[in-house]
C-alpha cells in the first residue's frame, strides 16, 4: 500500500478512545487477567467480533485471530485477511491495537482495545466501502 495510513488510523484511535465504543452489545467475556491489568500477551488466540450495530439486529460475526502480540507488533488474522502494519500497546488497564487488512474493495483501518473485563471494542473504517463499523468481541470459546 502506498497511501500513508496515519490520519485514518489516528483518527479511528482517537474515536476510539473517546467513546470508548461504548454501543451496546451482548459481547462479554471474563476478565483476562483477574489480578491485574491486561498485556499485549492477553490478546493472543481467537476472537468472536459481534458485527452488529444493535442488539436488535440479526446475528453478524466473524473470527479474529492474534499470533503475535509483543515488541509493540500485532500479527495475526481478520475476516480471512493477514494483519498489515499492526501495532499493540500496553497502557494503563487497556491494551490498544491497529492494523491493515485489505480486499478488493481497498484498505480496512481497524483500531480497539482489550479492556480489563476482557472484553474487545473497535471499529473498522473501509475507505473503499465508505463505513465504518463499531464491533465488540469476546475469546472464541
Amino acid at each position: 500500500m502506498t497511501r500513508s495510513i496515519l490520519a485514518p488510523l489516528v483518527l479511528v484511535a482517537t474515536l476510539a478512545a473517546n467513546t470508548g465504543c461504548s454501543r451496546t452489545s451482548q459481547a462479554t467475556a471474563a476478565p483476562s487477567t483477574p489480578s491485574g491489568p491486561p498485556t499485549p500477551a492477553d490478546l493472543l488466540g481467537s476472537w468472536v467480533i459481534d458485527l452488529r450495530q444493535s442488539p436488535e439486529d440479526a446475528p453478524a460475526s466473524t473470527t479474529m485471530v492474534i499470533e503475535h502480540a509483543d515488541g509493540g507488533t500485532l500479527r495475526g488474522s481478520f475476516y480471512q485477511s493477514s494483519l498489515e502494519q499492526g501495532r499493540v500497546k500496553a497502557l494503563g488497564d487497556e491494551v490498544y491495537f491497529s492494523f491493515v487488512t485489505e480486499d478488493g474493495s481497498g484498505p480496512y483501518f481497524t483500531a480497539g482495545r482489550l479492556g480489563p473485563d476482557g472484553t474487545l471494542r473497535g471499529m473498522t473504517n473501509s475507505t473503499g466501502r465508505d463505513f465504518l463499523n463499531v464491533w465488540t468481541g469476546r475469546r472464541a470459546p
